[in-house]
């Protein structure tokens, strides 16, 4: 089975729609055919082997402005459902936003390619992402 986490301390100043960039991949496991994939600093985690993973997120983000911020999780340029978080946060407010969800990824083919290539990005408003932390298990 897979596994992946990765995290970043350093600080981010993001606009909405940034992906948030993951930095040093503190232990990882790419299973058989090298299925979990993530290159240090980037932004983007490519999921190739078939199976369900779960995915947990956390991100600590301080507000530009007052009002909503939040993360999405994105595969590829598709919100994926249910893998959001979002808070009312004061000016240069200090939120951390949580996120857990279970994906599946379908076998692919010559014809047909299912990885995932998945990101979290900033929604809401802007802000400076602090740190983030993303822990990518296989399950199944």
């Amino acid at each position: 089975m897979a596994y992946l986490n990765t995290y970043n301390l350093a600080s981010q100043a993001l606009e909405v729609g940034n992906v948030i960039a993951l930095g040093a991949n503190d232990v990882q496991f790419s299973g058989c055919c090298n299925g979990l994939n993530h290159a240090a600093g980037t932004g983007i985690i490519n999921v190739k082997a078939p199976g369900v993973y779960e995915i947990n997120a956390t991100v600590t983000v301080t507000a530009t402005a007052a009002g909503a911020i939040g993360i999405q999780l994105y595969n590829g340029a598709d919100a994926v459902p249910g893998a959001a978080a979002s808070q009312t946060a004061a000016a240069a407010g200090v939120v951390t936003l949580p996120i857990s969800k279970l994906i599946r990824v379908r076998p692919s083919c010559a014809a047909v390619g299912n990885a995932a290539n998945l990101s979290l990005q900033l929604t809401g408003g802007a802000g400076t992402v602090t740190s983030v932390n993303v822990a990518i298990h296989q399950i199944a």
